[in-house]
């Protein structure tokens, strides 16, 4: 493979304080695979959607 990008995306996220030491947090997350790795036969799909949420407590 070459030098170069291999990857472009954006990520958006938030934070919901819930209570004072609680909070949930969710994100989303798109890239698409760009130059050689979009043309390796390896990759199937050069879209990648990913998401995710989380509660977390702080102490």
């Amino acid at each position: 493979a070459k030098s170069g990008f291999k990857a472009v995306g954006a990520e958006l996220g938030f934070v919901y304080p819930v209570f004072e030491s609680w909070e949930v947090r969710t994100m989303i997350e798109y890239t698409r695979l760009v130059g050689d790795a979009a043309d390796s036969p390896i990759s199937k799909d050069n879209n990648v959607l990913f998401g995710g949420l989380a509660v977390s407590y702080k102490f």
